[in-house]
């Protein structure tokens, strides 16, 4: 599959919106996953490429439309102004992509960054039909090229910005691979390329070339965070190869034996712990650090780091190492979550889905103790939860939907019934109100048939090209 060589026509936004929305994309988006270049791309938005080159085009309609995410302007919106359909008209231009072979031979780094931000948008709306397939081709594509392998050459912009498309790949594969119950697209073993240099973009060029890609000493990097993220990110991908296999893996020709499982939980429970003791000190957790941008990327690695441990043991609950281990991942969880509420969170669906799942964690304990859940002390942090859950559903329909199941997890009518009630009807996502659970807030009680659920699509929001618009979570396979 390639992008198809005929020039589309795009409608890109207002000059004005148009920088407001590429500002956004690079805040709320590439702080975290740093695909794009910021001074070479927009280098190119200012030159004017966007009107010669339908890739670039391409990669910067998506990224107005992933900025759009987390804009008001009435502008971009197709119809009536609602949360769910912020960047519509951005994405759904991308129609060049084809679903059969082109005759071509090489990728173009356009071409993976278009793969990129086109999953990161359709996680956003919550249209995960064709995610993993889309990850998946976008990783052949780069091993077509050779993008996996160590380059044995001094730093440069070229190499780097291939390295950085690749390494975002690898996350986006992990990470859905686990919240969705799928297998990993490319396994550890099947690439040696090294991290990204931790170099902010700023130097990346100079005059001198000797000084080129030289970080200065006495200045953190904001691309450390990912290279932090990325080694949790391999450790999770063995995770998910190790202890949440199909079946066992095979061993021929009088190859050593498989470890066993609780040695495997043990080594990870050392090599996590060496991971927290390298993080560096301005991304340590600090809830009072005054540095935005590092008080978020600390926030984002260390709920991915709790999340990671629950996803160790959750498998062996209800061990007591075991639970011990995900009852604190879980709360540590819950404390970073309520930090970030008083300082705005972080709208990212790989976020939201980690705290999800230790949620649900934390709550399958509760209620196998012998302890009435509804009488301890972590019942009422679940409120923290449904509070973020809560507040960035406008812009990801999933938090909703994630929302509507704690709800009624939570509820006591629930937990004395193994039975789940159905439920109709579907809320609004850009105007709903949610009714909170009777032992959270004693005034209101759950009514899960009358407050619907967010799990289907809100009426405003526009349908995929040939596709039925629905943003239903698939709960498959033991990682989620």
């Amino acid at each position: 599959m390639r992008m198809n060589d005929t020039v589309p026509v795009y409608v890109f936004p207002d000059p004005d919106l148009m920088l407001t929305l590429v500002t956004l994309y690079f805040t709320h988006y590439n702080s975290y996953l740093p695909l794009l270049h910021r001074p070479t791309f927009e280098k190119a938005m200012a030159d004017g490429e966007h009107w010669t080159d339908h890739l670039y085009a391409g990669t910067l309609l998506l990224v107005c439309a992933l900025g759009a995410r987390h804009s008001n302007d009435p502008r971009i919106f197709s119809t009536q102004p609602g949360g769910s359909e912020a960047g519509w008209k951005y994405f759904e231009q991308l129609t060049s992509f084809q679903t059969a072979l082109q005759d071509r031979t090489s990728t173009t780094l356009y071409e993976l960054q278009i793969h990129c931000l086109s999953v990161l948008y359709l996680q956003a709306v919550g249209l995960w039909e064709t995610v993993a397939t889309q990850i998946g081709l976008a990783l052949r594509m780069a091993q077509q090229i050779g993008a996996h392998v160590h380059k044995n050459r001094p730093p440069n912009a070229h190499d780097e910005a291939w390295k950085r498309a690749f390494w975002v790949l690898i996350f986006l594969d992990v990470s859905h691979a686990c919240h969705y119950g799928r297998p990993v697209a490319l396994r550890y073993e099947d690439f040696d390329i090294g991290f990204p240099l931790e170099c902010d973009d700023i130097y990346w060029n100079h005059p001198d070339p000797a000084r080129r890609f030289r970080q200065p000493a006495d200045r953190p990097s904001a691309l450390s965070f990912f290279v932090c993220l990325l080694k949790l990110v391999n450790t999770i991908a063995y995770v998910k190869r190790s202890i949440y296999h199909t079946r066992n893996p095979m061993i021929l020709m009088g190859g050593q034996r498989r470890p066993p499982e609780t040695e495997i939980v043990s080594s990870l429970d050392a090599f996590l712990n060496q991971w927290l003791q390298s993080v560096p000190e301005h991304l340590r957790w600090n809830p009072n650090n005054q540095d935005g941008l590092f008080f978020n990327q600390s926030a984002f690695l260390h709920i991915t780091y709790h999340y990671t441990r629950i996803l160790v043991h959750r498998p062996y609950l209800p061990a007591p190492q075991s639970i011990a281990t995900c009852r604190d991942a879980a709360l540590a969880t819950l404390d970073i979550v309520e930090a970030q509420r008083r300082r705005g969170y972080i709208q990212s669906m790989h976020l939201v889905s980690c705290v999800n799942s230790t949620t649900l964690t934390m709550l399958l304990i509760l209620w196998n103790g012998a302890e009435d859940p509804f009488k301890t002390r972590e019942i009422q942090r679940v409120a923290i939860c449904m509070d973020m859950l809560k507040g960035v559903e406008n812009r990801l329909p999933m938090a909703g939907a994630f929302w509507d199941v704690i709800a009624e997890l939570v509820s006591p009518d629930t937990s004395q019934s193994s039975s789940r009630r159905s439920r109709q009807g579907s809320r609004d996502s850009a105007g709903s109100s949610h009714t909170q659970p009777a032992f959270l807030y004693p005034n209101v009680r759950v009514n899960s048939e009358q407050q619907g659920s967010s799990a289907s699509t809100p009426s405003n929001y526009p349908s995929r090209p040939g596709h039925a618009t629905r943003a239903s979570h698939s709960h498959q396979g033991r990682a989620s």
